[in-house]
């Protein structure tokens, strides 16, 4: 398997070979966002307060990324009355890390020296996919996202899974260079491609692998 950063995704270094992929997005934090956060909290004498401050934060920088995407549920049961409706994803923060932060917020910054250093076999993949022609296929989600980024398009516009995918990577406000893509040739014949990727998504259950 190799993997290749943003601005390493080209012709010399993924084959025009079958097999399988995986998106990866890598977290940050900005020393200025860590530092704004600080300054807020220091000033506010209200601890519940701080303790939204603080949620807020950790959901739009870390967990907002990875948010599951609404599912359209449906509940019955025999004699019993019908409910369907859209169900949302609560992110629900550690209390002891809000509280960790709270008591210490530098702590952060020892956070953020951690995450730099983190490879992408911590994280979850964002996507899974395969192609008889891996190049082709990734330069594409990468023109479709940087096209994207210029003229953000909503998800449900497309049909095309390629295209879905790149606008909701736009949509989430994911930052291009810090997407990076492992791959694995695997050959075509009989299909082996398609069912390794029809495997590991049932496995991972990547937060962009669907429609």
């Amino acid at each position: 398997m190799k993997s290749f950063k943003w601005n390493l995704i080209n012709q010399s270094n993924i084959e025009d070979k079958s097999g399988i992929y995986a998106w990866y997005y890598d977290l940050s934090l900005g020393k200025k966002d860590i530092e704004n956060l600080i300054v807020a909290i220091s000033d506010i004498a209200c601890s519940a307060t701080k303790f939204e401050m603080v949620e807020a934060f950790l959901r739009k920088r870390i967990f907002s990324f990875f948010q599951e995407q609404p599912y359209n549920a449906k509940i019955e049961g025999k004699l019993m009355p019908s409910f369907q409706g859209v169900l949302e994803h609560v992110d629900i923060c550690s209390s002891s890390l809000t509280e960790k932060i709270i008591i210490n917020p530098f702590i952060l910054y020892e956070v953020k020296k951690n995450i730099d250093l983190l490879s992408s076999e911590f994280m979850s993949p964002i996507y899974i996919g395969m192609s008889k022609n891996l190049f082709t296929r990734i330069s594409k989600h990468k023109f479709l996202i940087e096209s994207f980024k210029s003229e953000p398009r909503k998800a449900v516009d497309f049909t095309d899974r390629d295209e879905s995918f790149a606008a909701r990577v736009v949509a989430r406000g994911m930052i291009e260079t810090k997407l990076r893509v492992s791959i694995s040739y695997v050959e075509s014949d009989f299909g082996i491609h398609n069912i390794m990727e029809n495997l590991l998504n049932r496995i991972n259950y990547p937060v962009l692998g669907r429609n």
